[in-house]
This record gives C-alpha cells, sequence and structure tokens, in this order.
C-alpha cells in the first residue's frame, strides 16, 4: 500500500507542478532563473507521466472541474507560454471586420483591446478552421470570445470523449492530457491541442456502428483537418485503417457508419473550403499572399532544430539553402523508410499471389498491411516536423497519439515528458534576455538519456528490487 501510494505521489507531481506553474504564469517574466528551473524539473519529471492511475480515470469529472477553473483563472495570464492565441484573437476580429490579413501586416492596423500580434510584420499562416473558429470568437467579445469559445469546445469534446470510452481508453487519454506539456498546449490554446481532442473524440465515434455515430466522427476528423495538415496526415491513416476488411468486425453493420463518416467528413470540408473562400480568403491577393508567408516562415524561421543551428556554425550555410538541403536528407531517409516498410510483407505477399485460392489470404495480407498504417502514420508526422525547420513543442501534440496508437509506450513516454524542456528559452525571452538555445540542448538530452535509463527493462528490474528492499526493511522496524 505504501509503494502504491509514493507511486502515486511521484506520478502526480509533474502535472500539478505544470497546473502551478501556469496558475502563476504572469509572474514567471520577473523570475526567469525560478521558470527555467521549473521546466528543467518538469522534463524530468514528465518520464513518468505517460499514463494516468486508475483514481484519476474513475475520478475524471474532478480532473476536468479542476483543469476548467485553472484556465479560467488563466484568461488573463499575459500570453506566457505562446502568443499564439493572442494572433488569432486578433485576426479573427480583422476579418471580422472584413479586413485581408495575409496582405495587410498587423503593423499597419489598429491594437485589439491594447493587445499587438507576434510577428506582426508578416500577414497571416493559419489554416480556415483556426479562422472560423476566431471569426466567431470575436463575435461574442473582441477581448475574451476566443478563449471562452476555444475552452468551451476543448472541454465538451473532453468529456464527450471520456464519457464514450472504456476504462483503459480514458486511462490511456487522462495520461495523454495530463502530461506537463499537454497541460501547457491547453492553456495557450494552440490549436494543435484542439486537434488533438477532436483526433480522440472521432476516434471513439468511428468505432460504433451506428450511422449518427459516424456523422458525428466525420465532422470531427474534418474539424481535425481543417486546422493543419497534420490532420489530413490522420484522417486519411484513420478512413483507411476502418475501411480495410480486417478492421471491421461486422462489416454488414458497420459499413453504413463508415459510408455516412466518410461522406460527413467529404461534405464537412466542402463547406469549410466555401466558408473560407467567402469570408477568409475573399480578396484578390489573400490566397497568394498566404502562400508567399508561408513559404518565408518555411524557409527563414529556425527553432529548436539542432541541425540547422549546427550546418550553419560549422559548414557556413545560409539560410533558405540550409533548411532546403536539410528537407532533402529526411525526405530521402522518409522515401527510404516507406520503401522498405512493405517488404516485411514480402512473405504474406508470396503466400497471396501463389495461392490459387486466395480469398483469405487477401484476407491475411490487408489485415497485415492494416497493421502497418500507424507505423507510417507515426514514420509521416514525425518527418512532418523533421522538414521544419521550427521545431515548436506544440507539433508534438499531433505525434503522441500515434504512438499511443502504435503501442510505442518508450518513445511515448521520453518525447511526450521531455517537451516541457523546449519552454526553457522561453525564460529568458520573456525576461528581455533574448533566446538562447543552449541550456535547451543540454537538458533536452540529459532528458533522453535519462528516460532511455528508466524506461529500459533492465532499469526497471534494478528499480523494483531496490523499492522492495526498501519496504522490507520497514516493515520490520
Amino acid at each position: 500500500m505504501r509503494r502504491r501510494s509514493v507511486i502515486l505521489i511521484f506520478w502526480f507531481l509533474a502535472p500539478v507542478a505544470a497546473l502551478l506553474l501556469i496558475l502563476f504564469a504572469r509572474q514567471l517574466p520577473g523570475l526567469p532563473g525560478l521558470a527555467a528551473g521549473s521546466f528543467a524539473a518538469l522534463a524530468f519529471l514528465g518520464i513518468g507521466s505517460d499514463r494516468a492511475p486508475g483514481l484519476l480515470a474513475r475520478r475524471w469529472p474532478w480532473f476536468l472541474a479542476v483543469l476548467g477553473a485553472l484556465h479560467l483563472l488563466s484568461f488573463d495570464q499575459g500570453f506566457y507560454f505562446s502568443d499564439d492565441a493572442k494572433r488569432h484573437l486578433i485576426e479573427g476580429y480583422y476579418l471580422l471586420q472584413r479586413i485581408d490579413v495575409f496582405t495587410i501586416p498587423p503593423i499597419l492596423l489598429p491594437s485589439v483591446d491594447g493587445l499587438r500580434a507576434n510577428h506582426d510584420h508578416f500577414g497571416s499562416v493559419y489554416f480556415p478552421g483556426t479562422h472560423l473558429l476566431a471569426m466567431l470568437g470575436a463575435w461574442l467579445s473582441p477581448r475574451y470570445g476566443y478563449f471562452a469559445l476555444y475552452d468551451l469546445l476543448a472541454f465538451g469534446l473532453l468529456a464527450a470523449s471520456l464519457r464514450r470510452a472504456s476504462w483503459r481508453e480514458r486511462r490511456d487519454l487522462l495520461g495523454l492530457v495530463a502530461m506537463p506539456a499537454m497541460l501547457i498546449f491547453g492553456a495557450a490554446r494552440h490549436g494543435d491541442y484542439l486537434g488533438f481532442l477532436l483526433l480522440g473524440f472521432a476516434i471513439l465515434m468511428l468505432r460504433g456502428s451506428r450511422w449518427g455515430a459516424g456523422l458525428v466522427g466525420g465532422l470531427a476528423l474534418a474539424g481535425a483537418a481543417s486546422l493543419k495538415p497534420e490532420g489530413w496526415l490522420w484522417s486519411g491513416a484513420l478512413l483507411a485503417m476502418l475501411w480495410f476488411p480486417a478492421a471491421n468486425r461486422s462489416p454488414g453493420r458497420s459499413i453504413l457508419n463508415l459510408s455516412v463518416a466518410t461522406l460527413s467528413y467529404v461534405l464537412a470540408l466542402a463547406l469549410v473550403a466555401c466558408a473560407a473562400w467567402r469570408w477568409i480568403f475573399a480578396w484578390p491577393e489573400s490566397w497568394t499572399s498566404f502562400l508567399y508567408t508561408l513559404q518565408i516562415f518555411a524557409n527563414y524561421f529556425v527553432a529548436y532544430n539542432p541541425v540547422v543551428a549546427w550546418r550553419e556554425a560549422f559548414w557556413m550555410a545560409q539560410r533558405p539553402e540550409s533548411l532546403i538541403e536539410w528537407r532533402h536528407q529526411v525526405c530521402a531517409a522518409l522515401l527510404f523508410g516507406g520503401l522498405s516498410l512493405p517488404l516485411l510483407l514480402s512473405a504474406q505477399l508470396q503466400r497471396v499471389v501463389l495461392d490459387e485460392n486466395s480469398g483469405l489470404r487477401w484476407r491475411e495480407f490487408l489485415g497485415a498491411l492494416q497493421r502497418l498504417v500507424p507505423a507510417g502514420l507515426v514514420m509521416s508526422l514525425a518527418g512532418g516536423i523533421l522538414l521544419r525547420g521550427a521545431w515548436n513543442p506544440w507539433y508534438f501534440a499531433w505525434l503522441l497519439p500515434a504512438l499511443q496508437l502504435c503501442r510505442a509506450r518508450r518513445a511515448l513516454r521520453i518525447i511526450g515528458g521531455s517537451l516541457s524542456a523546449f519552454y526553457l528559452p522561453l525564460a529568458d525571452y520573456r525576461a528581455g534576455l533574448g533566446w538562447d538555445m543552449r541550456s535547451f540542448y543540454v537538458v533536452i538530452v540529459a532528458a533522453v538519456l535519462l528516460g532511455n535509463l528508466l524506461t529500459s527493462s533492465t532499469a526497471r528490474a534494478w528499480f523494483q528490487r531496490i523499492w522492495r528492499r526498501r519496504i522490507a526493511s520497514d516493515s520490520r522496524r
């Protein structure tokens, strides 16, 4: 009993510390040393927070109540963790006033309630789903409408997913949500976190056999696809896995659900495209300005990427050439990996081709191919992150559920737990001391090495022996 209590206390230490950081975010700019130390500590403590204990899974309404109260208190926390929410709030207000946010940079426009956008000399680079949500929020309230609408949608999706999920699925979902970095993503109102919640809800709805569940699941999947390109990868992978015969236990009953889900997904994306063409890209130069600014961000903005920094420091490579060369190398590696995946099915492929009565063999082959889809999804999402010059931590919100789907527990624990280290440079930056990546590189390498040690089978057995001896010695006293 004592051992279980110690494990529970250790597990809760990381999310509680993250919640306290969010609550007191307004005081952090004046305490850069404390903020940096807290982020470094979270990077090490978070390695063990990949799965929520049963206690939290059974009492999830209390967890949502605490998290919701914290989000209400963080409405005006100075946008410490990210300026993206401020940008969404401002651009939603401009679009509602019929101002082209792609051609006209925010620096040429008046502020919204005293707020200025980040990188205000550039136009917008966000997708239609984010802009439509921001416009609706600005219609409710120019200052707090986007926050209120975001939180209402996020907590509604999370509550609906937890109510529909089984106990094991609930535990896994809460394990992802309660990771320190994921708590920060939600408090910063990132579209990636909202996409993560939409994906979780879509997976649970598409699992059912009723056409209503398929309708809602397709709409949720379309919402994720309208936020980021990662949503396209997820929707393609999920629909491919669901349409494989081996993925359906009862194809006769679920074919209606899958058809309705696919149709609602396509129609919802068509409606988003029409709404974007009518209200967002409504000016002649909007689309070309969007693509031009997106190209500038893709080729010149670098953050957290050690490869590009190393190339520029030692090879004297210049941007955008260094980023373009790096992308070519990543694409070559992904192409090699993608071509290698079918080789894993070569034995089954030979049995399918050589066997005359190939009905059952084809089904086995499609089942094996289906099992490779999650691995391909992980490789595609990871490749999409590597292709970017800026490895912002919230991009990983799309990757973590894919690792959960592949049951890559070790990678999930190391990657998801150490994401808090990405906020280390932010401590000095918010204090006006510049952007310094040296501490981040040291902490992230140390966290990955420690994560490999703690998640290896040998280390787990060693720690278990230590705990057993300690408990036995305590019981004898």
